[in-house]
């Protein structure tokens, strides 16, 4: 009996309980519809706005490719079909700066907005504006995307080596050894960083080219070139 008894008890306690809960849903009913729509919407605005982030991602990369058309354009009057042609070096220089800015503008703070300062600091230090191009690639160094960052870094640092600004070119090469990439190799930047050491201290440029061929093996007379090898060879 008494095992009845608990039997039932613990019918009537859930018979209760369920009791308290349609009597809230009861008197509550508007209060929990508006709180499940209102998850709903999160939950479909959360799918929405990632959707929209995607649909943003992929719309920067179509405006760059096409930023990009005209950086790759040609100055001619002929007709180049599946190149983008100018008739003058300014017209190439406008169209591309406005559509790289476009870019950056449109995008900011994303991969393309970074790949767009990249090629302007280029277009700027074919220029020889060298302050323009300084700024634009630390804006790219600085960016999300660690490709563009190091090739911004490295061009930055080739346009420091070419200005005299020695110490700070070979910084920002140890920094790409330390931190290599895909596209910007532990090699290639030891290889640009013994570059500025090869008339001023020989026996420093060789040390790091021996550690390149090293690390490389048969590929590394590929990596250092010509000049370099012979510097190696003359030690």
């Amino acid at each position: 009996m008494a095992k009845l008894n608990r039997k039932y008890l613990k019918r009537d306690r859930f018979a209760e309980e369920v009791g308290h809960q349609v009597k809230y849903l009861s008197e509550h009913r508007n209060k929990v519809i508006v709180s499940g729509a209102v998850a709903l919407a999160l939950l479909i605005g959360g799918g929405s706005f990632w959707s929209y982030k995607r649909a943003k991602a992929a719309s920067g990369r179509v405006a760059l490719h096409k930023a990009l058309d005209l950086f790759h354009g040609v100055v001619s009057l002929e007709n180049r079909p599946g190149t983008v042609t100018f008739a003058t070096t300014l017209e190439r220089i406008r169209r591309t700066s406005e559509a790289m800015e476009g870019v950056i503008g449109d995008y900011a703070g994303s991969a393309p907005a970074a790949a767009a300062e990249y090629y302007l600091g280029l277009l700027n230090a074919e220029q020889q504006k060298t302050e323009e191009a300084r700024t634009r690639f630390e804006a790219a160094i600085d960016g999300p995307d660690p490709e563009y960052a190091a090739l911004s870094r490295l061009a930055f640092a080739e346009m420091l080596e070419q200005s005299g600004e020695i110490d700070e070119a070979r910084r920002h090469y140890e920094r790409l050894a330390a931190e290599p990439t895909r596209v910007v190799s532990k090699a290639r930047a030891q290889v640009a960083l013994a570059q500025t050491y090869a008339a001023s201290d020989p026996a420093k440029a060789r040390e790091i080219l021996n550690a390149v061929q090293q690390e490389n093996g048969p590929e590394a007379s590929m990596l250092i070139g010509g000049e370099l090898q012979n510097l190696i060879e003359g030690s």
